[in-house]
């Protein structure tokens, strides 16, 4: 039996990109990843705002290896989106996974400055700081973020983590 149809339009675009959404999955487990990338485009195109459309297109692109759709797809989103404070952070983790620091730098650095984002974005640029030898950045972003963050025990272990190996180095 077919379940009632939606009495709205916001209704209706819930069922519609949940029925995407399953096909998609249904797809990309019978290993059909082109056929996915194009569904989820549609559901991402559909719903410019939908933080989990974009981060899932950009995910299936990375899957099957076209870094630089995926790249532009987190790109479209961060653009598409400046009022949402993590509109970047799909990029920023793409850069990471790609071990691209030296480009998070680039676009992200030198620091955090909404005050809103995901605690996830002070962590990648401290990182990236790290990875690209750094320290004094990476213990500058650390800082920041412990500023409206106090309570983050990890972020205060990476802290001392990191300051150590400053020290270290220094001898």
């Amino acid at each position: 039996m077919l379940s009632a149809p939606p009495t709205d339009l916001a209704e209706f675009k819930g069922a519609f990109q949940a029925r995407i959404a399953r096909q998609a999955d249904v797809w990309f487990k019978d290993g059909e990843f082109p056929k996915a990338v194009h569904l989820l485009r549609a559901r991402a195109e559909t719903v410019p705002s939908d933080y989990e459309a974009w981060t899932d297109l950009g995910w299936m692109a990375s899957n099957i290896e076209l870094w630089d759709e995926a790249e532009a797809i987190y790109r479209r989103f961060a653009q598409a989106n400046p009022g949402d404070p993590d509109r970047r952070l799909p990029l920023i983790q793409f850069f990471d996974n790609r071990k691209r620091y030296a480009d998070t730098i680039r676009e992200f650095g030198p620091s955090v400055t909404d005050a809103k984002a995901h605690p996830n974005h002070w962590r990648l640029l401290a990182r990236a700081y790290e990875k690209e030898s750094r320290i004094d950045d990476s213990i500058r972003v650390w800082n920041e973020y412990l500023k409206g963050h106090p309570a983050d025990e990890t972020a205060k272990a990476n802290l001392r983590r990191v300051t150590a190996k400053r020290d270290a180095a220094k001898g």
